[in-house]
């Protein structure tokens, strides 16, 4: 006789009547696009490099290199080590820090599933083994920022970073604020191309950042996402990063290499560690890169070879390295001539607010400082859709479609309310 199945009971029941999870809402916003059927949808919400047809760009280097690795008779799909592809960590390595500094010894680094596992694992280090607390994230920030401190057992703070008024760094604030944190908290920080912002600190700053850091013990963790691509000049935009080394400042970098080498579902990147100083008798590195491997292997074990062979490749070999230096100079020119047309078009237009800040800024992405209305509006009537916040990103725009993104803006600006922060 078969004994029937047992009734779960009420409360049982309801521990798998779960909520739906927020929606990530910058994917959101690409999916509406993509089911947009009009002609005249344009898409600048998604943090992806266009070219000037508007697709998705290989660069020579990656499509040289990608060939090469598949022609080898050596290729396999072998797991690679915990800590991943040795010579890309190495090549990363000497990208932020500079051979002299690589060659110190002071570096553990591990490649790592692209920039948000890189995140991931320096915020578990800072929290697991450094024993944080607490992380301070910029306002605003990338949206993965703020959701994944909680997910590391930290506590979020949030500092001033982006004035509104004056479309620039609140430097001054981020001071003060960091000026309150308590010793061993993280502070989280975009190395270059701030993301929503594009507004980037100077050098002049940065040192002031790092005296406060300094003088608190915080523990820094810079994200390193677009390493490249906010001056065209790969030493330029990691002086932050080295500014903090020269001062003796332990650090911890994530780097990605979906944006400036145009891997992004290859998921290529590295998390690493400078110690300023040696501890005699000790190999600080080693046993760094020991508890990293732990971490890594508790949270996705291995990362994928395809994309890390290809960017070892580009940065190893001297010829693709300075072809890949030289088309990141190209892209980054790109950028900035639609920075400046989307300003001429906006000026020629005399749409009410201030523009300059669009030719001020760097990188990718810029914010409009329109409302939350206006930018629903650029969506339903005109089929434009650029994040909540009014964060646009530049190189989605092409000379097929700035004129037509100005135009928007200037008919949102002038039929709805007057512009206000985001946030």
């Amino acid at each position: 006789m078969r004994v029937p199945d047992p009734v779960p009971s009420t409360s049982e029941r309801s521990k798998w009547d779960v909520l739906a999870a927020p929606r990530d809402p910058i994917l959101a916003i690409h999916q509406a696009y993509q089911q947009d059927p009009s002609p005249l949808a344009v898409n600048v919400s998604v943090g992806a490099y266009r070219d000037a047809g508007g697709n998705v760009h290989e660069f020579r280097a990656v499509r040289d290199a990608r060939l090469s690795i598949a022609a080898s008779s050596t290729y396999d799909h072998a797991y690679l080590p915990i800590s991943g592809l040795e010579h890309l960590a190495s090549q990363s390595a000497r990208l932020i820090y500079g051979d002299d500094v690589f060659e110190s010894g002071r570096i553990a680094c591990l490649h790592t599933v692209s920039g948000s596992c890189a995140l991931r694992l320096a915020l578990s280090l800072a929290s697991r083994v450094l024993g944080a607390e607490e992380a301070h994230v910029s306002l605003p920030a990338w949206p993965n920022h703020v959701q994944m401190v909680p997910m590391e057992a930290l506590k979020l703070a949030r500092y001033r970073y982006y004035d509104y008024d004056r479309h620039a760094v609140d430097i001054d604030g981020m001071l003060a604020d960091l000026g309150k944190a308590k010793r061993g908290d993280v502070v989280l920080l975009q190395a270059c191309a701030h993301n929503p912002s594009g507004a980037d600190l100077k050098e002049r700053e940065w040192r002031r950042v790092a005296d406060v850091v300094q003088q608190r013990r915080l523990v820094p963790v810079f994200d390193m996402a677009y390493q490249g691509l906010a001056s065209g000049d790969m030493e330029e935009d990691v002086c932050a990063v080295r500014t903090f080394v020269r001062k003796g400042i332990n650090v911890i970098v994530a780097q990605s290499f979906s944006k400036n080498l145009g891997l992004y579902n290859s998921r290529v990147g590295t998390v690493s560690v400078c110690v300023a100083d040696k501890v005699p008798g000790r190999d600080t590195a080693t046993n760094l890169l020991s508890q990293l491997s732990w971490l890594a292997r508790g949270m996705y074990s291995s990362p994928p070879a395809h994309g890390a062979l290809i960017a070892a490749k580009v940065m190893g070999d001297d010829t693709l390295r300075a072809k890949w230096l030289l088309e990141i100079k190209e892209v980054v020119g790109r950028i900035g001539k639609m920075r400046e047309r989307l300003r001429d078009e906006l000026e020629r237009r005399k749409v009410a607010g201030h523009w300059k800040h669009i030719t001020q800024t760097k990188g990718m992405f810029v914010l409009l400082g329109l409302t939350y209305s206006q930018v629903e509006r650029m969506r339903v009537l005109h089929h434009i859709y650029l994040t909540g916040n009014s964060r646009i990103n530049i190189a989605g725009l092409n000379e097929n479609n700035v004129a037509q993104v100005a135009e928007a803006i200037a008919e949102v600006v002038q039929n709805s309310k007057t512009p206000e922060q985001g946030c």
